[in-house]
């Protein structure tokens, strides 16, 4: 892909983003995934080196199909979680900041379809995750999505004002976050990491030791696209992170679908490796995994 002409990688960037859904997601995340796809496709290689015109990109019948499957590798890894919200998500951020309601937290996190779903449990499993990490303070969520616009609802359950560290791969989404704290008066930082190739960003990120880190429906999505790259994630984390709330899918997107449960059966071998006693707790269409560092 280096010799590939960079105004065709910038064009093909520009098409895959033209769907609403994947809009905010950073164009060198999608550069990286046109480069990945590109080294085991020969085939269209050799058509994009051909290619003279920039409008002759649409015209290829192997390049609409090779843009397609970009677009459903970034729909994996992201989810089709963005929604036709830019507007009202600034408005109610704004709302929430003038006069917080858990009606209007609600309101913002029914605008991403991940945290849709939680909406009538978030209070349930909150109360589990305090109940596990009692006094926890200083929070890491990788792979965030919106679940950080519901901090105010977390420091109720923990009974704590929280320092709160986000991460997910989208620069927009983290802005957006971090100004939300900002009006809240919520402590901490968001930051956009690609977690499959930067997870080492996580040794300064955040800055400090923190007592509890939150992955919901992220791993699974991160072995889609380098297997094994969960274990170094887990690996760095037991280095500065006392508990852990990991979540995986049960049903697939919309519930139609039940995932099998040996499609978790490699993240419970890990922990059984790393010698990590789990315990788990379900709610519909996603199932919860705490454990505690024992060394921390």
């Amino acid at each position: 892909m280096d010799s590939l002409k960079q105004e065709i990688k910038k064009e093909l960037v520009l098409i895959i983003k033209n769907k609403k859904e994947l809009l905010n997601l950073d164009d060198s995340f999608i550069e990286e995934k046109i480069d990945k796809a590109l080294l085991n496709n020969k085939k269209i290689r050799k058509k994009l080196f051909e290619i003279k015109e920039i409008k002759n990109l649409k015209r290829s019948k192997e390049v609409k199909n090779f843009i397609s499957e970009i677009r459903r590798v970034l729909r994996q890894i992201y989810g089709v979680f963005d929604l036709d919200i830019k507007n009202k998500k600034q408005e109610l951020i704004i709302k929430l900041g003038e006069n917080y309601s858990q009606r209007l937290m609600e309101e913002l996190l029914e605008l991403h379809q991940s945290t849709i779903e939680r909406i009538p449990y978030y209070e349930q499993l909150f109360e589990e995750i305090a109940s596990r990490n009692k006094g926890a303070k200083t929070i890491l969520d990788l792979g965030c999505g919106f679940n950080p616009y519901a901090t105010r609802l977390l420091e109720e359950k923990l009974g704590v004002k929280i320092d709160y560290y986000a991460s997910d791969i989208s620069t927009k989404n983290m802005i957006d976050i971090k100004k939300y704290f900002s009006l809240i008066g919520v402590k901490g930082d968001a930051k956009a990491i690609d977690l499959v190739t930067n997870y080492q960003e996580l040794k300064t990120f955040p800055p400090k030791k923190v007592d509890l880190v939150l992955m919901f429906k992220l791993l699974d999505s991160l072995e889609t696209i380098k297997k094994n790259v969960s274990e170094k994630i887990i690996d760095l984390l037991l280095t500065k992170a006392k508990g852990f709330v990991v979540s995986f899918p049960t049903r697939s997107l919309g519930g139609n679908k039940v995932i099998s449960n040996d499609k978790r059966v490699w993240f419970e071998k890990l922990l059984e490796r790393k010698n990590l006693v789990y315990e788990t707790f379900e709610l519909p269409n996603e199932i919860f995994y705490f454990f505690r560092n024992k060394d921390f």
